[in-house]
């Protein structure tokens, strides 16, 4: 159990992205802009998607405690009684033909609010999911817990880490060492009837590191090998003269 000067800590780092850090929840984690999905209504009771489809890397899918992985930023996200919803974005990957999921939110406060129903609190602004790192301040805000402070009349635009039926939802875990290639998918799941919405658009990052341990193409080979025989051959005519 937390102590209370546990909660207090969490809490304050929970708050750093209002304070301040409205250039960093714009700066898609210090990552570069992949693809932009269209926007799309979010009707009751109804599951609704937007594609990107990302092609022509050759690179992996960068995983590192020290660098953000991907980010996902919802723009303009509208809904009323944020815990009617579930976002979600999948992958499916060209290079593997296999599907790979992380979920940025899970019907906020549905375990703990009362009645059932999550948090009452809005959507309205602009919300950007990443790897949790606190010694950075990076997607370290805490939609759940600033909910449960106390009512909010809207949840304030940033950066948050994602949640997946745990803290600290990881993308590097699901998408790490994946090809980027392929189609990446926003859906948002309104579970409820009631209370609508929308989203203007939003935005995919993602990490590129230089695959390791790739064999060389036969031409590659070719050539290194006589280059190779080139050396051995000027190396003999040194040493003969």
């Amino acid at each position: 159990m937390q102590s209370r000067l546990g909660v207090a800590t969490r809490r304050a780092i929970m708050l750093l992205p209002f304070l301040g850090s409205a250039a960093a929840a714009q700066s898609l984690g210090g990552l570069s802009l992949r693809g932009t999905g269209a926007g799309f209504d979010i009707a009751d009771l109804a599951t609704r998607s937007s594609s990107i489809t990302i092609s022509s890397f050759s690179e992996l899918i960068e995983a590192t405690v020290t660098n953000q992985t991907v980010v996902v930023r919802l723009n303009t996200l509208r809904h009323t009684w944020a815990g009617d919803l579930t976002a979600r974005v999948s992958f499916v990957s060209a290079a593997l033909g296999t599907t790979f999921n992380w979920t940025l939110l899970a019907r906020p406060g549905l375990q703990t609010a009362p009645g059932g129903l999550g948090f009452s609190d809005d959507f309205n602004g602009n919300y950007s999911f990443g790897e949790f790192d606190e010694p950075s301040s990076l997607f370290t805000g805490d939609l759940i817990d600033y909910m449960a402070l106390g009512p909010l009349t809207v949840l304030p635009s940033g950066d948050y880490f994602a949640f997946n039926g745990q803290d600290y939802g990881s993308p590097g875990a699901a998408f790490g060492g994946l090809n980027p290639n392929g189609v990446w998918t926003l859906s948002l799941i309104d579970a409820v009837g009631g209370d609508v919405g929308s989203i203007g658009s939003w935005d995919l990052a993602f990490n590129t590191a230089a695959p390791m341990n790739v064999v060389p193409e036969p031409s590659s080979v070719a050539l290194m090998a006589a280059g190779l025989g080139a050396l051995a051959v000027a190396a003999r005519r040194r040493r003969s003269a």
